[in-house]
């Protein structure tokens, strides 16, 4: 065997190598800005943020546009794979619209559906009873296919407080339910459809281990395939919180597990939100102490074998920051999560938001990610999502555009600050290297092709 063949094979087998375990030198960094293309002031766009591949819904809870005050609206941004990144492709807005309802105060995606939840809707149930909304996509267009209440619906309910879907079941929580006169407890419905997202109807009523008044169970909710989870955060066991999961058997969703922080403490909201997919649950505990700073927030990850799910971690930025309630809003895809925050400002008063990656049983912050005309009070991060291919997006719903007050606006950000033909990301450099090595390896042993003997 010559020189160049042994050189070859041992190219090739480096390839092999770095094709499974590949060095990153990208990073992740803002790649766009988007706006309503009817924005105007006070309208907080970005009230809350979803992202399903190529598809973003960004909310506008305070849009005063559809019908009056705070009706509320939301919006669909679609990327479609030209490296232009994502542009508005709908407007959404309830049938009944109405002044006052928040139409947008939650959302959430999974294609081709969207839910947006309503939380001071009013009907028959009395004011601020709430609704929640689904929508279908076809082609291009989004139509309401329902809306959705519940059926024990009082006033004050709050239903569409928070909201999540998942292929042809959706989730709603209820968190100043008051159920069996239990004031405030908090109540999560769930909804399906048997006809491909055509039509809706109530499946199930959850409810916690225990209905204790003040909880506020179903202030956060997420849905995953079989397992859906709820979060209490004002739990009245000293205001520590909880988070509730449950799994779905064949015909009826039971509940599987409470889960509590290992270091719960008064005031720490547990459950102010959620996340679930596939064997890992975060929840963030935004009002969390962290080394002494007060309300600096953390996120604490679970992780389920077999039936029983087990913290794996407590996770807490490099740098705490009192007032920041980090883990306002999580999203977590794979082994990334991507976390926000309440508070509105860093050091620098421009608000930023946090991706972490799993290696092993060990997260990790991967980036601090903040936006390049950040201001004071832009709330960056009050929502966010991230995509399968590891897209974010990130709503700041108190964005100042031009002379438009809290206006709103969102942030996308790729491992590499830019968008491929595809449609994600820029690829990393080491993609790159792989397909030159690649190539250059071929190209060898081709030329020696006629006399290669192993």
């Amino acid at each position: 065997m010559t020189g160049r063949k042994i050189f070859a094979l041992v190219l090739l087998c480096i390839i092999n190598f770095f094709h499974f375990v590949p060095i990153v030198f990208a990073a992740y960094s803002q790649a766009q800005k988007i706006t309503a293309s009817d924005g105007d002031a006070s309208d907080s766009f970005g009230s809350s943020a979803g992202i399903d591949g190529n598809y973003a819904v960004l909310s506008a809870s305070s849009d005063d546009k559809p019908s009056g005050a705070t009706s509320g609206s939301a919006y669909v941004f679609y990327n479609n794979g030209a490296g232009s990144g994502f542009a508005q492709q709908a407007k959404l807005e309830a049938s009944d619209k109405a002044s006052g309802d928040n139409f947008g105060w939650d959302a959430a995606i999974i294609d081709p559906l969207i839910i947006v939840g309503a939380r001071n809707a009013d009907d028959t149930g009395g004011t601020d009873q709430g609704e929640a909304y689904i929508f279908k996509r076809s082609g291009t267009s989004w139509t309401q296919k329902a809306a959705l209440k519940a059926s024990n619906a009082v006033a004050s309910d709050f239903f569409g407080n928070s909201v999540g879907i998942d292929t042809y079941t959706a989730i709603v929580g209820a968190p100043t339910a008051s159920p069996s006169g239990n004031s405030l407890a908090g109540t999560a419905y769930t909804f399906s459809s048997s006809d491909s997202g055509e039509t809706w109807s109530q499946q199930t009523i959850l409810a916690p281990a225990s209905v204790v008044a003040g909880d506020n169970f179903g202030i956060s909710v997420d849905i995953d395939g079989d397992y859906a989870i709820v979060g209490a955060a004002q739990n009245t066991a000293g205001g520590n919180g909880k988070a509730t999961i449950y799994f779905w058997n064949g015909s009826s969703w039971t509940l599987q597990q409470t889960i509590t922080a290992s270091d719960a403490a008064t005031g720490d909201s547990f459950g102010t939100s959620v996340s679930i997919n596939g064997s890992y649950a975060t929840v963030g505990a935004s009002y969390k102490t962290v080394d002494g700073l007060t309300n600096a927030g953390a996120v604490y990850v679970f992780v389920r074998s077999g039936t029983t799910w087990t913290q794996q971690q407590k996770v807490v930025p490099t740098t705490a920051i009192s007032g920041a309630k980090f883990g306002g809003d999580i999203d977590m895809q794979g082994n990334n999560l991507v976390v926000g925050r309440e508070g509105q400002f860093d050091e620098s008063g421009n608000g930023r938001l946090y991706l972490f990656t799993r290696s092993g049983t060990t997260w990790t912050q991967d980036s601090l990610l903040t936006a390049s005309d950040g201001a004071t009070g832009d709330i960056l991060g009050a929502g966010v999502g991230i995509a399968e291919d590891g897209v974010i997006v990130a709503s700041a719903p108190g964005d100042d555009i031009s002379a438009a007050t809290n206006q709103g606006s969102a942030y996308f950000f790729t491992d590499g600050g830019g968008w491929s033909q595809s449609g994600g990301g820029v690829p990393e450099f080491s993609t790159y290297v792989y397909l030159l090595t690649l190539f250059a390896a071929f190209a060898l042993i081709k030329k020696q092709s006629s006399s290669l003997r192993f």
